[in-house]
């Protein structure tokens, strides 16, 4: 029961980095719009971002499928 203890607290911090990460590219967007970065000029960054952002949710979604499938197995036991 402690190895399940310990990764649900990993993935209550992960969440937490999660929502910090998507605050902070929501600002980088914002910015990246402002000084001009749009479809066709200069699109690396915005590139960049999304593929970043695109592997942070599909980590994030399956450490908490993961979490919710061991925590509902140690509920049955």
């Amino acid at each position: 029961m402690d190895y399940l203890k310990v990764i649900v607290t990993i993935t209550k911090y992960y969440n937490v980095v999660y929502a910090g990460a998507m605050v902070g590219f929501l600002a980088w967007f914002i910015m990246l719009l402002a000084n001009g970065y749009h479809y066709g000029a200069g699109m690396s960054p915005i590139t960049l971002a999304v593929m970043v952002i695109s592997i942070l949710t599909v980590v994030f979604a399956a450490l908490n499928i993961y979490v919710d499938e061991l925590i509902k197995g140690g509920r049955q036991r």
